[in-house]
């Protein structure tokens, strides 16, 4: 009561009711196009080390690997591949932990405010 997580039973329902749509077989299967994404990502990856090796420029590999598995979560979540900014989502992300901290733990909220 008073609680906005799930329960048990609710967990369970959504893990059986994923469990077959994300499971290695299934995503993998040529028809949802994800392995093609996954070895376009990594092309993309080794293009990047690539540039940064021929100029001798500094990677932040971070950047590049967030690109890479946002791509990869997106397209689960949309079936489909997102053109966007890695860094504004980076940014977008920090925005929505500090809510969701403030959510699980009001009392450090409250107390960071003051």
């Amino acid at each position: 009561p008073g609680s906005s997580f799930p329960t048990f039973e609710e967990w369970r329902w959504r893990k059986d009711s994923l469990r077959g749509e994300l499971s290695f077989a299934r995503l993998l299967q040529q028809e949802t196009g994800m392995l093609e994404l996954l070895q376009d990502a990594g092309s993309e990856l080794c293009d990047v080390l690539d540039r940064a090796a021929s100029s001798g420029e500094t990677v932040r590999i971070n950047d590049a690997m967030s690109q890479a598995t946002a791509s990869a979560v997106l397209f689960l979540l949309f079936g489909r591949r997102v053109a966007f900014d890695s860094a504004v989502l980076e940014r977008s992300t920090e925005d929505i932990m500090r809510v969701l901290e403030g959510w699980l733990d009001p009392l450090q909220s409250a107390e960071s405010r003051e």
